[in-house]
This record gives C-alpha cells, structure tokens and sequence, in this order.
C-alpha cells in the first residue's frame, strides 16, 4: 500500500532519507488534515446537519483509513528506518571496526617493530656486554697465564742466574787455577827448555865426540886397510874394521855359484854348514841381490829375504849385505846386522860400503903390484941374448 503523504525521518547520525512513494502535499496533509478538515467544517456551518453527519462520517472514515494507512506505512517505515539503520550501522561498525582493526594492527606492528628492535638493540647490548664479559674473562685468564708463566720463566731466570753465578765463580776459581797451572807450566817449559838445550848441547857435543871417535875409528880401520900387504891381510883386516860397528857380521868370497864364509862373528849357524862354510849362491837371499846388482841391500826384520844362516830376526833389525867389487866384479859380500834402529841400518851400510870399497882397491892395489912382481920376476929369469 502506498503512502498518499509524503514522510521525512532523520536517522541517527545519518542524512534525511525521503519516502519515494510520498510527495510534500500528501505529506502536509497527512500532518495538518484534522485542522484542515475543521476548517472546512467551519466553513459551511450552514450546511444540514444530514450533510455534516455524513460529512463526519466521511472524514471519520477517511482519518481513519489514513491513520491506519499512517499507522501501517509508520510501522513499515520505521522498520525500514531499523533495518536501514541497522544496516547502516553494521556497515559502519564493520568499516569502523575495519578501520579500527587497521590502525590497531598498524600501532600493533609499529609497536611490534619498535619492540623488536628494542629486544635486538636489548640483545645486542646483552651480547656486547656478556661477549665483552667474556672477552674481559679470557683476557684476565690469558693475562692470569701469561704471569704464571712470567713468574715461573722468571723463577727459571733466576736459577738460571744464580745458577750460572755460581758456575762463573768456579769458573773464575777455575781459571785462576788454570792460570797459576800455566804459569807453572810455564816455569817448567823454561826450565824443561833449558834443560833440553842442554841436554841437547850434551848430545850434540857427545855426538861429535862419538861422531869423532866413529870418523877416527874409520879413518883408522882405512889406515890399518891400507897397511896391509897381502890379500890375506887386507881381507882380515876389513873383516876387524868391520866387527866394532855392528852386532853381528860375516865375511863371503864368491867361487863360483857358491859363497865361501872367510870370517863370522855372531852367526853361529854358518858353523851348521860344515867345513868349509859354504853355500849356494841361489840360496843367499840377500847376499845373491848384492852379487847380481854391485850395489849395497837391505832388509828389516822377518823379511823372507833374508839369508838361512841370519835366523828369523828381530823386530826393528836391520840386515845389510855391501858387494866386495874388482875391476866392477862382485868377488865376495860383506854382511852385517844392526838391532838398534833403522837409522843405525843407514849408517851401518854407509860404513860398510865405504870400508868394502876402500877394501876392493887396496886388493887391486896388491893383485896390480903382485902380477907386475912376477911380471919382473919373470923377466929377470929370461936370459938375455
């Protein structure tokens, strides 16, 4: 049913909402029509009272058809008015509530990151100050250590220190000794030094004196060589010239293969050979060398050239074996054998060299002068014609 008047309702909050199937006349009738109504009734009072009854009839039904129209379209339009508005003010609490939620959750995660921050700004400090804590604590362990073993490096110095004190006081009492040892030492090398010189200047002095008596002795052994007047003679006396400058010596003529022993002294085993003394050349050792070469051999100890008759030798013997030369032919072997020293071997073939030399010209010497006697013999006993 629609409304002949027009309503305006004003909601809460809200603009005024007009009713679309109520124009403004049928509205101001609706509002002012019992006054209207009176108006016209005053109006045509002179009118019968069959008409006004009629007339009250009318308008009784009219008013109320249209109050119970007013009162219907009322109802619908505050229901609608209560719907709308509740509608309305869903919407708006919902966009209201929307709106609230959006600030809240935007002042919410504001106050969320802020928090978040203070707790990381909280944590980083906290982290500062227990890794400083921490750092702090290592540090004071660290420097704990390191004066322990400072301490300790300092108590080894120490000793170390006193230790080599001690050492540097032996060792200055040590040197002081040592100095004093060396002084002495000292003294005695001077004194040792002097003594050797004069030792020295003894031996030198008692070497020329025995070198004397040894060059007197030669030359004297040379003049007694040189005294003799047969071969005999000469052999003998090389044989006594010889005998004082060794330990042991011998005597050999050559005939032959054979060696033939003129003279011995201390080699008792040429006796063992029978008489005459006399062996195989081959058989000599040494003694054949001298024969083959014409020069003076030697040899020390058990050397296996060594002659049958020498033994086995002693350690540091010398053996020497000097040609007897004529005319550059070996025609006997003078032997000798020194056990004092090498050295005394050296000096012993150059005494015997030179005596079996001097020998072998004195025996050509005689040989020369005995062959021109029987030369002049001879000549003599020729008769002359």
């Amino acid at each position: 049913m629609k409304c002949p008047v027009a309503m305006q309702t004003t909601l809460p909050g809200r603009g005024a909402r007009r009713n679309p199937s109520c124009n403004p006349k049928q509205l101001y009738a609706l509002q002012f029509g019992r006054g209207y109504n009176r108006g016209a009734l005053w109006g045509a009072s002179s009118m019968s009272d069959t008409f006004e009854a009629q007339l009250k009839r009318t308008l009784g039904s009219i008013v109320e058809r249209l109050q119970s129209n007013l009162t219907e379209h009322v109802t619908s339009a505050v229901e609608e008015l209560n719907t709308a508005a509740t509608t309305d003010r869903t919407s708006a609490i919902a966009e209201a509530t929307a709106a609230t939620e959006k600030d809240i959750t935007a002042r919410l995660e504001a106050a969320f990151a802020a928090r978040v921050d203070q707790l990381k700004l909280d944590a980083r400090a906290e982290g500062f100050h227990a890794g400083t804590t921490e750092a702090q604590a290592a540090a004071q362990s660290r420097l704990e250590d390191h004066l322990a073993r400072s301490r300790a490096e300092l108590d080894s110095v120490q000793k170390i220190v006193e230790q080599t004190s001690l050492e540097a006081e032996s060792a200055k009492a040590r040197i002081l000794d040592l100095q004093q040892e060396r002084d002495n030492h000292a003294r005695a090398l001077v004194d040792a030094s002097a003594q050797a010189a004069t030792q020295v200047q003894a031996a030198r002095a008692e070497a020329f004196v025995e070198s004397e008596v040894r060059f007197q002795t030669l030359l004297d052994s040379l003049r007694s060589i040189d005294g003799a007047t047969s071969l005999t003679h000469t052999l003998d006396a090389l044989v006594n010239a010889a005998r004082p400058q060794a330990d042991r010596l011998a005597l050999f003529l050559l005939r032959g293969d054979s060696l033939w022993s003129w003279s011995q002294t201390g080699f008792d085993a040429l006796h063992d050979f029978g008489a005459p003394t006399e062996f195989a050349l081959a058989h000599a050792g040494i003694l054949a060398d001298a024969v083959r070469s014409g020069a003076p051999q030697s040899v020390t100890g058990g050397d296996g050239r060594r002659p049958a008759f020498a033994g086995a030798g002693v350690h540091g013997s010398t053996f020497i074996a000097v040609p007897l030369l004529m005319n550059g032919e070996a025609i006997g072997v003078l032997c000798g054998e020194q056990s004092a020293s090498s050295e005394a071997g050296v000096r012993l073939t150059f005494v015997y060299d030179v005596l079996a030399r001097h020998a072998a010209r004195v025996l050509e010497s005689l040989t020369a002068l005995r062959l021109a006697n029987v030369s002049a013999h001879s000549a003599a006993a020729t008769p002359h014609h």
